[in-house]
């Protein structure tokens, strides 16, 4: 299973979303905050959706789940401002995650 993030970083508007491979027997769902290796860090990002293509580029796997989680209605929501707002999807969970959230996962 593969699993669309977010990342909580500025990264250029072509690169919205990146995949990663979830690791066999960890239970993640949309919404939920994970750590990610990226480049040479582990960052904080959010599940946008899970789905079972595996990319034509090697993955690397999520490293952490954390049990914070927003609800498939809020994901939803997010995704809609985004498209009628014609907004970035990672500007849009911003609105949903406070930074204080985003912090409390960043050394965890």
């Amino acid at each position: 299973m593969f699993a669309e993030v977010i990342l909580h970083r500025r990264v250029p508007s072509r690169f919205e979303s990146f995949t990663y491979e979830v690791p066999a027997g960890m239970n993640t769902v949309p919404g939920q905050i994970v750590r990610v290796p990226f480049r040479k860090q582990t960052l904080s990002a959010i599940v946008r959706k899970l789905h079972d293509i595996k990319p034509s580029y090697p993955t690397k796997p999520l490293s952490q789940i954390s049990p914070t989680i927003l609800t498939r209605e809020q994901i939803e929501l997010a995704e809609w401002i985004s498209e009628h707002y014609h907004c970035s999807f990672s500007k849009v969970i911003d609105l949903f995650v406070p930074e204080k959230i985003w912090s409390s996962h960043k050394n965890s």
